[in-house]
């Protein structure tokens, strides 16, 4: 049985979950420059013997506004299409447009970063065959095929999802971490610019250090002064 424990920073969040033999540390932020999100996780290997694993995130994807999301749900999610990026090893999701002069937003999930024992990538995008039937979103049948060795459409049947697997082989006492991320932008040319970004580590990096550094500063500046502690401690 597992046991788990979240910290809220004021910039990012961090989840520990620990079973015996095995460790998995995730870190979620936000980069202060362009829209994205990344989501750290790294695993260890407390045990004697070699593992394989799989690392899945997933998300569901709806490319609308709330309100038209609320309004037509099923509707609305027929009109997104995926595809599979192996050279950013990234899913992207466009929708489809109106009108051929309309600009529609398009989002991408991709492994920006993976150090380890890599043995393969697998992925989902249909949403029924991601939850399965009467399974709920906490044990969903995550059923993943291999991904492409090409750039293909992918089916998302009446709903799609954003499911990526990284499937891994750690050896005793060591450790893999993987680094996942999602953008979104209304421009292709911008969502590809970022997905190529960051999927170099030193902006990984510099992201976690940008989001630390400013939010110390935003926090510092609202702290107060100490000649008013006592005023505010009466």
């Amino acid at each position: 049985r597992a046991v788990y424990h979240s910290v809220f920073h004021t910039d990012r969040v961090c989840f520990d979950a620990l079973w015996p033999g095995l460790k998995a540390h995730t870190t979620v932020w936000v980069s202060p420059e362009d829209d994205i999100e990344l989501r750290k996780v790294v695993v260890s290997n407390l045990g004697d013997e070699a593992i394989e694993l799989e690392l899945i995130s997933a998300l569901d994807i709806t490319l609308a506004t709330h309100a038209a999301d609320e309004a037509h749900p099923a509707f609305s999610n027929l009109f997104v299409k995926a595809e599979w990026l192996p050279a950013q090893q990234a899913l992207r999701f466009v929708r489809t447009p109106r009108l051929q002069t309309e600009t529609t937003l398009q989002a991408a999930h991709f492994v920006a970063d993976a150090q380890g024992h890599v043995l393969g990538l697998r992925c989902q995008t249909d949403r029924q065959l991601w939850l399965g039937r009467n399974h709920t979103s906490t044990q969903p049948l995550a059923f993943l095929s291999r991904v492409p060795d090409v750039q293909a459409s992918l089916d998302t049947g009446l709903d799609p999802v954003a499911a990526l697997g990284v499937m891994l082989r750690i050896a005793p006492g060591a450790q893999a971490c993987v680094t996942f991320a999602t953008t979104a932008s209304h421009d292709p040319v911008t969502l590809g610019a970022i997905i190529d970004k960051y999927r170099q580590r030193s902006y990984i990096e510099r992201a976690s250090a940008m989001s630390a550094t400013l939010s110390s500063i935003q926090w510092a500046s609202h702290r107060p002064h100490r000649d008013y502690l006592p005023a505010l401690q009466v």
